[in-house]
């Protein structure tokens, strides 16, 4: 099968590959690349590793001489899990554990045989010191043996379930030339090669620049010669494989799942069943359709499309040279159309790479044609989107409808969940750990940045204008193009959004108003702050009731600027950035970078969930529904409302949370005031009777616990005091209570956690048995039934061993959750429970148990990470109380969290 990126190869490229020295007479119908790779490997994916060696022939096309040849070791960027991963994004990295890469140089050689020194430049560059400086023009021969260790890993570079995936940057190669020599902080350049390879221990399909060949131990396979960035190389132990015919194009599908195919015309349905390797092509075929109507007659469609499934974790999809990568959990989403769009658009954006990375990159240098390309293939699918669903929009949007669910409102603004920059049109969704062969070596982000800053200055007839010319062949580079059809996007302006994203946040200013000649006017100032070189548009909206809304844009440098706003409007309604397309840092604030952005207060109000156990003792049911009021983007304070239905009693307790200090996550803080009052009907029973009772408390909190569901470090602790008032038909009973709660996580390897809890609950005073301590149930000692025993006085311990057995599952639940994490926990609860403070220590006060859980990590709709909890614990030590003896022998506990 013919190589799909390759460009067409020089006589002079052909004749270095065949290992001459002279340049053929025949002249190259393009500029050769400088640099030639022949390489020769040994894979063994059981083992992630590759041995092997390359010989390089480089030409100096720079215009000084050179005595070193510096050479990218990719491997190396990915020896130590990037420094700003947590645990959240680990889930999406490593399939079990942090695993380290790396590349290591054997004995370099020149074409003499001459041992050349090595040295290392950076952590991920080595120099290879020539014997003789070559000059301008010159040929240098290297023989390189290398051998590479490659890390167990999610993603375009690693080895996961019998899947090796190595989209380039498996061998040492030199970084592209400049006029002045190598360039080592840049994308790829172009290079010629030649790949041969083998494999060691099972056979294999092998799939390299679009390639599939079959690979039996001890049998070598030639690929290539060709011309491009990188080598894409992938090794399958098994795979099937899915096609269809689409208006001349073969598109062919390697995967490792099994394929579940939908229910035929004379099959009875089954909902809860979507063939996602048919969703992939029928996407595919759509995208070829818009790319030939697209670009007319000046593009030829190809005869085959390779797409091959890897286990990718954090992109649905990435064009790698010669095919498309596709994720392994492609379509693992709600069948919904509006959230599997998200999937379609991130294969289209990967197939729009692939498709045009030859005619974009004969057009631009080195340093721009990524990011052009990517610029390029961000906007097709926009408009691609716009034709087929009439609109553009993201997750925010699609999702706002149900905001008023709590884990809905933490998809939207705190999200913990893979695929995030798909969902969300970011402003920037460059990946943030840069481990790709094509990110590692600069601070360039990708297209997406550049897309989104150009559509502020321009109409969107201009982007499409500009875009169309783009994808013409014949058309100057990008950075001149632009200059001429959008002159506010200067050489300065792609000097401000080609580098680092630049520290800065907006706030509201002052708001004036007044009037002159023309009529009404509101001055609304805007206050920047942070790195004030920056000149971006910012939008002002002014609303309110009586008159139409009107906005404003203020673009310039510099701390403040005023927008003046014509309208009717009386003590208007005031926002900056309305549509929220400005990046913002917090600047070191634990605020909300937008908190400030408004002159109004907004409250929101969110379903948290229905929470629920049962007791065994009576036969009962215990159920609480747990509800949110919060202003938007304010961190400091909540308000939880929970209407509760006990065995004991029947009310609604009401919570203030006032959050202070650090953020640990997006919208959580790490210290917090709680304020908590219950009302609540108590219940009779044989041994007291009904009546009616109050709680107030206070008290203060700490948690730097960062996942929601399986936090593997950190601690948590709280220390309130309050007063009870109960009455039930006699004297009235009055208490005040204190209370300490503390816990404590322990990582002990990548999948082992061990986790400490510890409480003290005092009452002093008189208080009704139904506001007494309960001893089981979640959190306390779960071999006991909740009601099993009451006392005014507990400690508890609790002592648990988490440990992970897979974060690799695929488990569908009826098309509503995908279970993809499974977990395990050994359990040792205990608790001395007692009326009488001085009794407390005794052994009759003593209760324990034991027992063991799982933990299902699931993905609810595809997209919310939560947790299901399923403990069943047996007691060992009771006491001897009489409330005992209606306690099962066996316990067990369901809930929607972790015990603590």
């Amino acid at each position: 099968m013919a190589r799909r990126c390759a460009r067409p190869i020089p006589a002079l490229l052909l004749t270095l590959l065949t290992g001459l020295s002279a340049p053929s007479a025949a002249q190259p119908a393009e500029p050769s690349p400088g640099i030639v790779a022949e390489v020769s490997v040994t894979a063994s994916p059981a083992r992630s590793r590759l041995t092997g060696h390359v010989r390089l022939t480089v030409r100096n096309d720079s215009r000084v001489a050179l005595a070193r040849i510096p050479l990218w070791r990719f491997p190396e960027h990915l020896r130590a899990p990037p420094a700003r991963m947590d645990e959240v994004s680990e889930d999406w990295v490593y399939p079990a554990g942090p695993s380290p890469g790396g590349l290591t140089l054997g004995e370099v050689r020149d074409g003499g045989g001459r041992v050349l020194v090595t040295q290392p430049l950076t952590p991920t560059v080595s120099e290879v010191v020539l014997a003789e400086a070559l000059a301008p023009g010159g040929l240098v021969s290297l023989d390189v043996p290398f051998h590479t260790r490659v890390p167990r890993r999610f993603g375009p570079f690693g080895v996961h379930d019998g899947r090796l995936t190595l989209d380039g940057g498996f061998f040492p190669r030199p970084p592209p030339l400049g006029p002045d020599g190598f360039v080592t902080s840049s994308p790829p350049g172009d290079f010629a090669w030649r790949l041969s390879l083998s494999v060691e221990g099972a056979p294999a399909t092998a799939i390299a620049q679009g390639r599939v060949a079959a690979v039996a131990p001890g049998q070598r396979v030639d690929f290539g010669p060709g011309v491009s960035s990188r080598i894409s190389l992938v090794l399958l132990e098994e795979h099937q494989e899915s096609a269809m015919d689409h208006e001349g194009t073969r598109i062919r599908f390697l995967h490792t799942r099994t394929r579940r195919r939908a229910a035929g015309p004379d099959t009875i349905p089954d909902p809860t069943v979507i063939d996602t390797h048919a969703q992939t092509l029928a996407t595919m075929a759509s995208g070829l359709s818009y790319l030939k109507k697209t670009l007319g007659e000046g593009w030829t469609p190809p005869r085959e499309i390779l797409l091959v499934e890897a286990p990718l974790r954090r992109d649905i999809a990435l064009a790698g040279q010669g095919m498309v990568l596709v994720s392994d959990r492609a379509f693992e989403v709600l069948a919904v159309e509006r959230l599997q769009k998200f999937h379609r658009i991130a294969l289209l954006r990967a197939l729009f790479t692939q498709q045009l990375e030859g005619r974009i990159f004969a057009a631009e240098p080195v340093r721009w044609r990524d990011r052009v390309l990517d610029l390029i293939a961000v906007h097709l699918t926009e408009r691609w989107e716009d034709e087929r669903y009439g609109t553009v929009e993201g997750a925010q949007q699609l999702l706002q409808g149900g905001s008023f669910v709590a884990a809905v409102d933490d998809v939207i603004y705190a999200p913990q969940l893979p695929y995030q920059h798909v969902y969300f049109r970011t402003l920037d969704d460059t990946d943030p750990f840069r481990d790709h062969v094509t990110l590692f070596a600069h601070p360039h982000p990708n297209g997406r940045r550049l897309h989104e800053k150009l559509k502020d200055l321009t109409s969107a007839e201009g982007l499409v204008a500009l875009v169309d010319r783009l994808l013409e062949r014949e058309r100057p580079p990008f950075a001149t193009l632009v200059g001429q059809r959008i002159p506010a996007a200067d050489a300065a302006f792609l000097a401000q959004w080609d580098r680092e994203y630049p520290v800065v946040a907006y706030r509201l200013g002052e708001v004036r108003q007044g009037r002159d000649a023309e009529g009404p006017w509101v001055d609304v100032e805007v206050v920047r702050e942070g790195d004030l070189t920056v000149s971006e548009p910012v939008t002002v909206k002014a609303f309110g009731s009586g008159a139409a809304p009107v906005t404003g844009t203020w673009h310039g440098p510099g701390p403040r600027g005023v927008v003046r706003l014509r309208t009717e409007l009386e003590r208007p309604k005031v926002i900056v950035d309305p549509m929220g397309r400005l990046y913002e840092s917090d600047l070191g604030s634990n605020d909300d970078p937008r908190m400030d952005n408004r002159n109004y207060d907004d409250w929101k109000f969110l379903v948290q969930g229905f929470f629920f156990s049962f007791s065994s003792a009576n036969g009962q049911l215990n159920g609480t529904l747990s509800s949110i009021l919060q202003r938007k983007n304010d961190l400091g304070n909540l308000i939880l409302l929970q209407p509760f239905e006990l065995t004991t009693s029947t009310g609604v307790a009401t919570t203030w949370i006032a959050g202070f200090g650090d953020k640990v996550r997006p919208n959580r803080r790490g210290h917090y005031v709680q304020t908590h009052l219950t009302l609540e009907r108590l219940k009779a029973s044989e041994t007291v009777d009904s009546g009616f009772g109050a709680i107030a408390s206070v008290g203060v909190g700490t948690s730097d616990y960062i996942s929601r569901v399986t936090p593997m470090q950190g601690r948590t602790l709280y220390a309130g005091v309050g007063g009870l008032f109960s009455a039930t038909g006699g004297d009235p009973d009055i208490a005040v209570f204190g209370q300490l709660d503390a816990a404590r996580l322990f990582r002990l390897t990548s999948a082992d956690v061990l986790g400490v809890h510890g409480a003290a609950n005092l009452l002093l005073g008189e208080a009704s048995e139904q506001q007494k301590w309960q001893i089981g149930g979640p959190g306390l000692v779960r071999a006991f039934d909740p009601v099993a025993a009451l006392g005014r006085h507990r400690v508890l311990a609790s002592v648990e061993w988490r440990h992970r057995f897979t974060r690799d599952m695929n488990l569908n639940i009826v098309q509503a959750g995908w279970v993809y994490g499974l977990h395990g926990v050994a359990f040792v609860d205990a608790a001395l429970l007692s009326d009488d403070l001085d009794a407390l220590p005794s052994s009759r006060s003593l209760y324990a148990g034991a027992g063991y859980g799982l933990r299902f990590v699931y993905l609810l709709f595809g997209m919310n990470p939560m947790l299901l909890s399923f403990d069943v614990g047996v007691p060992l030590y009771a006491g001897g109380r009489p409330p005992l003896d209606v306690t099962a022998p066996v316990s067990l506990v369901v809930s929607v969290d972790q015990a603590f």
